[in-house]
């Protein structure tokens, strides 16, 4: 059951942030993190923190499920394309 829900998760977050290649080499599926905000039961509007924020896809999950954001990230190449994706 769970490898066919990461199929089905990897195939949803191909829409990531762009709708070609992935633009971090470790980047998420938006579905996947949304699913796991989902089950973490957290409060309406709670803050995710996100120390290696990579390509921003946690963001948008969070975003989506109605909660607050913090995303910090050393590579200004991959920041500039995760803020541009979550504006």
């Amino acid at each position: 059951m769970w490898s066919q829900k990461w199929r089905g998760f990897a195939r949803a977050g191909e829409e990531n942030l762009t709708n070609g290649p992935k633009v971090h080499p470790a980047q998420k599926p938006v579905a996947l993190l949304l699913w796991c905000i989902q089950r973490a039961a957290l409060l309406q509007g709670a803050i995710i923190l996100d120390p290696y924020m990579g390509s921003g896809s946690l963001g948008i999950s969070a975003q989506r499920a109605g909660h607050r954001y913090i995303g910090i990230e050393i590579e200004s190449i991959s920041a500039a394309a995760a803020v541009m994706a979550e504006a």
